[in-house]
């Protein structure tokens, strides 16, 4: 009888197994990892998305927008005959805003006086019309924030004043 072959048990090469040697636990880590990372690189992206189409206001109807500052220069006029400089004021500064808002589509809670030259000056907006608005601003702010400070312009002519330019286009 011929002796029959040895069995050779040859181990399988190290490049069929790669992960061979690898506990479950290295694996899991890994595998979080990768996971991470690319949660990381969805939150840039989306980050990144939105800082280069910035999220534009909802169109407002001009007789929306119209129809509010009609309403807030009824309401400065009530504070005018009421002789309240604080309601008066107010109410002009609203009206500015909306009208401010629906010109230009900035959000009316958004416009200060800041605002008029940072972004209707670029805008190309005339520079009689911001300093209007700035003046109109100046007052409102001034009446609001130090009420008796010193001597008030007349309220009757703030209201000629701010119906001149919130009747402008």
């Amino acid at each position: 009888m011929a002796a029959a072959a040895p069995e050779t048990s040859d181990p399988a090469p190290a490049s069929a197994a790669p992960l061979a040697g690898v506990g479950p636990a290295v694996v899991a880590a890994v595998l979080v990892l990768l996971v991470l990372i690319v949660f990381i690189v969805l939150i840039i992206h989306r980050a990144m998305r939105r800082s280069s189409h910035p999220r534009q206001p909802p169109p407002v109807a001009p007789e929306a927008a119209a129809r509010s500052v009609a309403d807030w220069l009824a309401e400065a006029e009530r504070g005018l005959s009421a002789n309240d400089p604080a309601a008066f004021h107010t109410a002009i500064f609203r009206a500015l805003q909306g009208h401010l808002a629906d010109r230009h589509g900035v959000p009316a809670a958004a416009i200060t006086e800041e605002i008029v030259a940072r972004v209707l000056r670029p805008a190309g907006v005339d520079d009689r019309r911001l300093e209007a608005y700035a003046a109109l601003f100046a007052i409102c702010n001034h009446s609001r924030y130090a009420p008796g400070a010193t001597a008030e312009r007349p309220m009757a002519e703030t209201l000629r004043r701010a119906r001149e330019a919130l009747s402008e286009n």
